[in-house]
């Protein structure tokens, strides 16, 4: 089973590798705040996103 923190891990990730590639700012950024939106989630609420899928 994946976790929020796997979630926002591969956000992170995908944020960096953007970075890397030369993408815009803007669309790094925007991982990176999902990442940390992710983070912020509490565990119920991510565990009723799931089941409600």
């Amino acid at each position: 089973m994946v976790d929020k923190l796997d979630v926002a891990r591969a956000l992170r990730e995908i944020g960096a590798l953007l970075r890397c590639k030369g993408e815009s700012s803007f669309k790094v950024q925007a991982y990176e705040n999902g990442s940390a939106a992710v983070e912020a989630i509490s565990r119920t609420s991510f565990g009723w996103s799931r089941r409600g899928a």
